[in-house]
């Protein structure tokens, strides 16, 4: 999100989670259609990169 408020991409997240954000009009819907969601996250990295240290980090914290 913050990459986004700084003008350098879009976020993909609960409207919950960002309903002050999009309240104050920080953040817009870039697509009327919203997808229903049960909850769950997935961590996703490409088969041909290799992670960073950083990249190794997080995926343990998040997993952990």
């Amino acid at each position: 999100m913050n990459a986004t408020l700084a003008g350098q991409g879009v976020t993909l997240g609960w409207t919950r989670l960002l309903a002050a954000e999009i309240g104050q009009g920080n953040l817009v819907h870039a697509l009327a259609h919203k997808i229903p969601s049960r909850g769950r996250l997935s961590l996703l990295t490409p088969q041909h990169r290799h992670l960073t240290e950083p990249m190794r980090a997080f995926r343990e914290w998040v997993l952990g």
